[in-house]
């Protein structure tokens, strides 16, 4: 659940644990050449971002368990649309240790207006 968790957000993870992010090269992929950076969530849990370089925009994700643990989750994402300033992707295919467990296609995003301030304050 750590690492599903983890890819519903992982941009602001990753911006949040930017010193923990370890640049773990590149990787070809559908004739591309995607950055791959990784951020060990712990006890081995390990998710990675596969960027473009050339969009900066995150096309796949990939989670791991430790080491010895047949567990990996990977997302491919795809129709980036913006709605209301911000970039979403549209598409998400998903395989877990290979085998492929769906498709995710949504139709429409509302991006509802955002909290007052003492909202989550406590």
């Amino acid at each position: 659940m750590v690492l599903q968790a983890a890819r519903l957000d992982l941009p602001m993870l990753l911006d949040a644990r930017r010193t923990k992010v370890i640049d773990r090269g590149e990787l070809e992929l559908d004739g591309r050449t995607l950055r791959v950076l990784a951020l060990e969530l712990g006890e081995g849990l390990v998710v990675e971002a596969h960027v473009d370089p050339a969009t900066g925009r995150i096309l796949r994700s990939r989670g791991q368990g430790p080491a010895g643990a047949p567990l990996e989750f990977v997302t491919a994402y795809s129709d980036f649309r913006k709605v209301g300033g911000v970039l979403f992707a549209f598409r998400e295919v998903n395989w877990a240790n290979g085998v492929a467990t769906g498709e995710t296609v949504l139709e429409e995003i509302r991006v509802g207006p955002a909290p007052a301030e003492a909202t989550f304050s406590f």
